[in-house]
């Protein structure tokens, strides 16, 4: 992944210090899916203040990064979207989330998270396949 835009980086550099490694953690694992899925160098931008990152050629829906009203780190998608529910599906009751849209990064990081990032990523190419 390329460098973030200044604002970006500004945004990480804001956060609580107990959250930043978390959330540069799920950065990284965004990147990594991106390129697992070939989809070329995500784009990155701050969306309500908060770093967001969306693949090229509009086949998912912007993951953003940010912390919830606690301070918890998380991973949040558009909550008109299915993703929050069918992460839940996936991981059942390990699944930490909060309402619609956001997965709570816990201490183990951002590898439970990885199949939502994934279905995130990959979202709207998805619905249009559908039958």
């Amino acid at each position: 992944m390329s460098a973030d835009p200044p604002e970006v980086e500004a945004a990480f550099a804001a956060f609580p210090d107990m959250a930043r490694g978390r959330l540069r953690a799920a950065r990284s694992a965004i990147a990594e899916e991106a390129r697992a899925l070939d989809l070329g160098p995500l784009i990155a931008s701050l969306k309500w203040g908060q770093p967001s990152y969306v693949a090229p050629g509009g086949c998912g829906t912007p993951i953003r990064l940010g912390v919830v009203r606690d301070g918890t780190p998380a991973l949040f998608v558009h909550c008109g979207t299915t993703l929050i529910d069918e992460y839940r599906h996936i991981a059942g009751e390990g699944a930490r989330t909060e309402g619609r849209r956001a997965a709570l990064i816990g201490r183990e990081g951002a590898a439970p998270l990885r199949p939502l990032i994934r279905a995130a990523l990959t979202y709207k190419s998805r619905r249009k396949a559908a039958p």
